[in-house]
């Protein structure tokens, strides 16, 4: 698994621990203000984006075939959702004006996630609980000692 994504799912985390630290600081005055939600439905949304992330962190890390196959739509629901709470919530002119950027930078980090997905065939349904991107490659003439019974494909 390449650490960059390994990194990406990190930093999500960390953003989601940040929100939650802010969230729980500056409580009083998001109290004071008019919000379209409440702080604490803020906060349970992070917690629970932190708990999936690091599941799934921990499961890629132990090559867990299940972790590979959901590592692409798993980021594509955080962002996908992201967006559409911030087009729900987001008030202000400057908000509003930040959604298109907010896409195509979603969309450019979406982008290699789905080509390695793809490339390395984790979206498949392997039903023998290998790993995919390891457990489906045809052997090569490097994976044999050169006294095996390797024939070549």
């Amino acid at each position: 698994m390449p650490r960059w994504l390994m990194a990406l799912i990190l930093a999500l985390i960390a953003a989601n621990i940040l929100d939650v630290r802010e969230t729980l600081t500056d409580a009083a005055q998001y109290n004071a203000f008019q919000l379209p939600f409440l702080p604490n439905l803020k906060i349970a949304y992070a917690l629970l984006w932190i708990a999936v992330l690091l599941a799934l962190a921990v499961n890629l890390l132990r090559c867990r075939a299940w972790a590979f196959r959901w590592v692409a739509p798993l980021l594509t629901l955080y962002g996908i959702v992201g967006l559409i709470g911030q087009a729900v919530f987001v008030r202000s002119d400057y908000g509003r004006g930040r959604l298109p950027f907010q896409f195509a930078l979603t969309l450019i980090l979406l982008l290699p996630v789905w080509w390695l997905a793809i490339r390395r065939r984790w979206l498949r349904l392997d039903r023998s609980g290998t790993r995919p991107a390891e457990g489906n490659r045809s052997p090569k003439p490097s994976d044999h000692t050169e006294g095996s019974n390797w024939k070549g494909v």
